[in-house]
Order: structure tokens, then C-alpha cells, then sequence
């Protein structure tokens, strides 16, 4: 179902059912957005731009085809998923979440060195969905996250935060970022590739096991291998 009507007053929204729902024009309703089930998808950036707050629960999904959007009030829960299908550029109006990302971040786009800002919660997952895409902005990890490779894919923003990351799926991921978080590194499926100065953070312990793979060509950082890994210099 697509609505391309404005959703006016103070109302409160519950998407629910496993169909999906695409909201089409701006809203200027101020209530509450909850995401139960199945996928609301926005097409215009403000769309739900006024929400309070637009809470996507367990097992639901918020699709974003909309390049740009206000996306500052979207609290994603465990088990939830946000879709970025169009570019996002600060630069020209679009709002990152304020809260961390509890639940699963699905990258199907380009995201520009402008879009800085996203933060990801202890157990949470960013899935790469675009072939030799980019995310060129920096992230922070709150604690021990999922990247999910399924495509070859490069994050070549900063990697900050206390937080660090197992790589999963078996295709390449590429970091470009001067990253500095402080947690553990975990290979567990594809290539992890990091050739340049501190493209593997100096704070993180790298453990790359079985099926994973390691190339550190061009990195001077002192690094800390566990156990007997995979890897190429």
C-alpha cells in the first residue's frame, strides 16, 4: 500500500501486519511512529520528519528510498532493521539517528563523507548490501558489533569508539578510515583488508579464525594475531 497523502496533527502511528507501507509526501504529524512488524517505507525525506519518534521494534524494517532524509528521531530496537536504499548527505539536509543503532543497519548505497554521526550499540549489526559501495563517514561502535559482508564493500570513514567488530560473509571489506576504537577485531568469514597506517586500529586485538582472512599489505601498525591466522603482508 503507498500513501502519497500528508499525515496531519498529533497523532500516533503503529505500522503493524507483514506488508509494507510507503509513505510518499511530508508529514507534519507530531505523534509517535511505531514499526511492529512488516516494513514502512519512506520516499519522501521528511516524510516522518515531525514523528516524536519513529521506533522500529523486533523483526520490522524501515526503508529509506529517499536520498537525504530526517532520520534524527529513528530509534531502531534489537532485532530491528534500518534500510538506507538512497544516498545521505548532511550537507544537504539529511539527520542521523541520535540514538545507537540496536538492531541491524542495511547499507544499499552510497553514504558521502558527509554523514557522520551514526552510532552502533553493543550487539548490533551493519549489513553491506551494495557491490564495491562506500561508506566514507565515520561510525562509532558502543560495543561488540556484527559487519556482514555479503559484497565486496569499503568503510572509508573513521572507525572510532570502545566498541570493535567480528567480519562475517565472504566477500572483502576494505577499511580506509584512520580508526581508532579500542576494541577487539574478529575475522571470522571473507578478507579483512587494512593496507595503510592505521587502517587496523593500534587499540585493537585481532583474532582471525578459521575461514577468514587477513591482508595487512601496507600497514605498519603493530598488530596482535590470534591464534595462528590467515593473512598476507
Amino acid at each position: 500500500m503507498q500513501s502519497t497523502d500528508v499525515l496531519y496533527a498529533a497523532i500516533d502511528f503503529t505500522k503493524s501486519g507483514p506488508g509494507k507501507l510507503v509513505l510518499g509526501a511530508h508529514g507534519t504529524y507530531d505523534g509517535t511512529t511505531d514499526i511492529t512488524a512488516g516494513t514502512l517505507e519512506i520516499t519522501d525525506p521528511s516524510a516522518t520528519a515531525n514523528s516524536i519518534s519513529v521506533k522500529v521494534q523486533n523483526g520490522a524494517r524501515f526503508k529509506v528510498s529517499a536520498s537525504d532524509a530526517k532520520l534524527a528521531n529513528v530509534n531502531v530496537q534489537p532485532g530491528g532493521f534500518l534500510f538506507l536504499g538512497a544516498g545521505q548527505d548532511t550537507g544537504a539536509g539529511a539527520t542521523v539517528p541520535t540514538a545507537p543503532i540496536a538492531g541491524t543497519l542495511e547499507v544499499f548505497a552510497m553514504i558521502g563523507a558527509n554523514y557522520s554521526g551514526v552510532q552502533m550499540a553493543d550487539l548490533s549489526t551493519i549489513s553491506l548490501l551494495i557491490a564495491s559501495g562506500n561508506y566514507s563517514s565515520s561510525l562509532t561502535l558502543n560495543g561488540a558489533c556484527t559487519i556482514d559482508a555479503g559484497v565486496n564493500f569499503s568503510i572509508g570513514g573513521a572507525i572510532g569508539g570502545a566498541g570493535g567488530f567480528t567480519k562475517t560473509g565472504g566477500m572483502n571489506l576494505t577499511l580506509g578510515g584512520a580508526n581508532t576504537y579500542s576494541g577487539p577485531t574478529t575475522i571470522n568469514a571473507g578478507k579483512l583488508l587494512c593496507g595503510g597506517d592505521n587502517r587496523l586500529s593500534a587499540n585493537s586485538a585481532v583474532t582471525v579464525n578459521a575461514g577468514g582472512t587477513l591482508d595487512a599489505n601496507g600497514c605498519s601498525t603493530s598488530l596482535d594475531l590470534w591464534p595462528d591466522p590467515v593473512q598476507s603482508f
